[in-house]
Protein backbone atom coordinates (compact mmCIF):
# COMPACT_ATOMS: atom_id res chain seq x y z
CA UNK A 1 0.00 0.00 0.00
CA UNK A 2 1.39 3.59 -0.67
CA UNK A 3 2.10 5.83 1.81
CA UNK A 4 -0.72 8.20 0.64
CA UNK A 5 -2.55 5.32 0.87
CA UNK A 6 -1.99 5.30 4.95
CA UNK A 7 -0.99 8.57 5.75
CA UNK A 8 -3.91 10.53 8.09
CA UNK A 9 -6.14 12.91 6.81
CA UNK A 10 -6.50 16.79 7.60
CA UNK A 11 -9.92 16.49 6.80
CA UNK A 12 -12.45 13.95 7.96
CA UNK A 13 -14.79 11.67 6.63
CA UNK A 14 -18.02 11.31 7.98
CA UNK A 15 -20.89 8.67 7.01
CA UNK A 16 -24.30 9.84 6.21
CA UNK A 17 -27.44 8.08 4.48
CA UNK A 18 -30.51 8.75 3.11
CA UNK A 19 -33.92 6.96 2.29
CA UNK A 20 -33.76 6.41 -1.50
CA UNK A 21 -36.82 7.56 -2.94
CA UNK A 22 -38.25 4.93 -5.46
CA UNK A 23 -37.08 1.78 -3.39
CA UNK A 24 -37.43 3.06 -0.20
CA UNK A 25 -33.89 1.87 1.12
CA UNK A 26 -31.52 3.47 3.48
CA UNK A 27 -28.35 4.04 1.32
CA UNK A 28 -24.74 4.87 3.13
CA UNK A 29 -22.52 7.19 1.67
CA UNK A 30 -19.75 9.17 2.90
CA UNK A 31 -18.51 12.63 3.09
CA UNK A 32 -15.06 13.62 3.08
CA UNK A 33 -14.84 17.41 5.18
CA UNK A 34 -11.57 19.38 4.64
CA UNK A 35 -9.82 20.95 7.56
CA UNK A 36 -11.11 24.29 8.58
CA UNK A 37 -14.47 23.39 7.02
CA UNK A 38 -16.44 23.64 10.28
CA UNK A 39 -15.01 26.66 11.36
CA UNK A 40 -14.35 28.75 8.10
CA UNK A 41 -16.76 30.27 5.36
CA UNK A 42 -14.55 28.98 2.10
CA UNK A 43 -16.63 27.32 -0.49
CA UNK A 44 -15.03 23.60 -1.46
CA UNK A 45 -14.63 22.11 -4.55
CA UNK A 46 -16.98 18.91 -4.81
CA UNK A 47 -16.12 15.06 -5.60
CA UNK A 48 -19.01 12.71 -6.44
CA UNK A 49 -16.91 9.02 -5.68
CA UNK A 50 -19.50 6.80 -6.74
CA UNK A 51 -18.70 3.17 -5.28
CA UNK A 52 -21.25 1.16 -8.06
CA UNK A 53 -23.31 -1.82 -7.92
CA UNK A 54 -23.00 -4.19 -5.66
CA UNK A 55 -20.29 -2.05 -4.06
CA UNK A 56 -20.46 0.06 -0.45
CA UNK A 57 -18.87 3.31 0.87
CA UNK A 58 -16.61 1.32 2.94
CA UNK A 59 -13.14 -0.20 1.64
CA UNK A 60 -9.49 1.99 1.13
CA UNK A 61 -11.27 4.77 -0.84
CA UNK A 62 -12.66 6.30 2.16
CA UNK A 63 -8.62 7.32 2.29
CA UNK A 64 -7.40 6.89 -0.95
CA UNK A 65 -9.74 9.56 -2.75
CA UNK A 66 -9.92 12.36 0.22
CA UNK A 67 -5.92 12.14 -0.37
CA UNK A 68 -5.74 12.52 -3.40
CA UNK A 69 -8.02 15.93 -2.99
CA UNK A 70 -5.74 16.80 -0.35
CA UNK A 71 -2.57 16.38 -2.47
CA UNK A 72 -4.21 17.92 -5.26
CA UNK A 73 -5.39 21.00 -3.44
CA UNK A 74 -1.61 21.15 -1.96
Amino acid sequence: MSKSAVSKLDGRVEQHSFVGPVLGNTVLFNIYLPQGYDTGIARYPVIYFLHGLNGNQGGPSNTVVPRSFEDARA
